[in-house]
């Protein structure tokens, strides 16, 4: 048992704290990982998508490299999907929504969303999802 003590209106509390243990899942998600984006391989699972791919315990993040001009045909997926816009101007239709994404944009895209878009230009862009995209785990290096 560990306490901590605070003064309240001049006044000093002691609280017990206990500690309590972790469950081995917790232990998984709570230990740190690095990856270094360069030692990863670029994968292309569509046309004029060039991607590297990683996974944490609960999210898919993909490092997209984008060509001008590349289509993102209209699909929807029970993911929660942020893409963020590093380089590039990137033409996104979501729900019927249609927007620019610049550089330093940040687009929330909720489960099951239809969406689709296009490359204007050359763009950098990290989609993230979550839970994890099972159906890119065979792209991961």
């Amino acid at each position: 048992m560990t306490s901590l003590a605070l003064f309240v209106l001049g006044e000093l509390i002691e609280i017990g704290l206990e500690k309590k243990p972790r469950h081995a899942k917790e232990e998984i998600c709570a230990a740190m990982t690095t990856t270094n984006l360069d030692d990863l391989p670029v994968k292309s699972p569509f046309p004029g998508w060039r991607g590297k791919f990683v996974r944490s315990a609960g999210m898919t993040f993909v490092y997209w490299d984008v060509s001008a001009g590349t289509l993102l045909p209209e699909h929807s997926h029970p993911h929660e999907q942020v893409a963020h816009t590093f380089e590039g101007e990137f033409e996104i239709l979501v729900d019927g929504i249609k927007q620019i994404l610049r550089p330093g944009s940040v687009s929330i895209i909720p489960p099951n969303a239809v969406h689709s878009g296009r490359a204007i230009t050359d763009c950098k862009i990290l989609d993230v999802f979550c839970p994890v995209r099972e159906d890119y785990i065979q792209f991961e290096g």
